[in-house]
């Protein structure tokens, strides 16, 4: 294993800032978690560490050596996906072996180092098994031996335990750090759990404190957002509370720039969907992308929870800023008693 360094990596997607300046070190053979919000670009930052995303700025090192210029298979950097990513069409052990077959290793050496690899991770005697008839567990572990089959010089796990139920969840915590150490892994974990971080890994670091002082999402109290729907929405009346402010479920993300929240939302579920509530961005800083920013994480949130539908009562002024990014508008405007102006149902489906 080796030793990673990211140096002052800035990454930008359609004008939007979604890395800033961010540098983190992990040392040969530590696990650290990464935490953060659903949307705050923790992903991303893995997948320019693995050389799927380009940097605009910045450079990753393994052992001091630059890397950023290289192409993804020449890195040897492993990843660990949300989804799997198993092939439906190969065995439990040809999916472990694949990355050996392609690296040209022969079949009787990659088909015993998969073997080993299964083993390790508790599913000895599972090699001809169809992944198809895998439980979810089982499908995770198998992930895993795949990467580190490989013996790759880094192991990035983007959330690697998520849809799982809690009991199998907190069961499979336990066995990756023990597999990561048994391997003597230098790895990155990507998690919103601090619990899962704790267990897992060495350390655990927040993409917040890795950036510079640019525009970031941040998760906001109902109180937070107070100010801007004050100035913003509601021209200055005392009560701006929302229903649902408080609601089991329900919450707030912003932009924070400065040091001060620029841009709001509010994110409350509803048995028919989730509604999106207050979005809101400072007059001096309107036309910066803090709107898309705050779509993209929350929508990146509701997707992990298994949400398939959001609407908004988006102001007519703002219907263009929602069809663009994939809304539909419904019905016609209506006029609401809080704001007196006019208003247009818009939907997004989420699955």
């Amino acid at each position: 294993m080796s030793r990673l360094d990211v140096a002052d990596v800035t990454v930008s997607f359609d004008g939007t800032t979604v890395l800033d300046d961010v540098t983190m070190t992990v040392g040969d053979g530590e696990v650290v978690a990464l935490l953060g919000p659903s949307g705050s670009g923790k992903s991303t930052l893995l997948r320019v560490i693995a050389g799927i995303v380009a940097p605009d700025a910045g450079a990753v090192l393994l052992d001091g050596v630059d890397v950023t210029a290289l192409p993804t298979h020449k890195r040897g950097i492993g990843m660990v996906f949300q989804d799997n990513q198993l092939f439906p069409h190969r065995s439990t052990l040809e999916n472990v072996a694949f990355g050996l077959k392609m690296a040209g290793v022969g079949r009787g050496e990659r088909e015993a180092t998969a073997a080993d690899m299964l083993a390790r991770v508790g599913l000895a005697g599972f090699g001809d098994r169809p992944v198809t008839d895998l439980s979810g567990g089982e499908a995770k572990r198998v992930a895993l031996a795949r990467t580190l089959a490989t013996r790759p010089a880094v192991v990035l796990l983007d959330e690697p335990l998520t849809g799982l139920d809690r009991e199998l969840h907190d069961r499979l915590t336990g066995e990756l750090r023990a597999i990561l150490l048994d391997v003597g892994a230098t790895a990155i974990i990507v998690t919103h759990d601090r619990h899962e971080a704790s267990a897992v890994a060495h350390r655990s670091v927040s993409l917040t404190d890795l950036q510079g002082d640019g525009p970031h999402v941040v998760a906001l109290a109902a109180e937070a957002t107070h100010d801007l729907r004050r100035r913003v929405l509601r021209d200055g009346a005392e009560v701006v509370a929302f229903d649902g402010d408080d609601l089991d479920g329900t919450f707030h993300l912003g932009v924070e720039e400065d040091g001060r929240v620029v841009a709001i939302s509010t994110w409350v579920p509803h048995p028919d969907g989730w509604q999106l509530r207050g979005m809101a961005t400072d007059a001096d800083r309107r036309g910066h992308g803090f709107g898309s920013m705050l779509l993209r994480a929350g929508i990146a949130r509701l997707r992990d929870e298994g949400a398939t539908r959001l609407w908004a009562n988006a102001r007519s002024s703002a219907l263009d800023f929602y069809v663009a990014r994939g809304f539909r508008a419904l019905g016609d405007d209506f006029v609401t008693d809080e704001t007196g102006l006019p208003h247009r149902l818009v939907e997004l489906d989420l699955d």
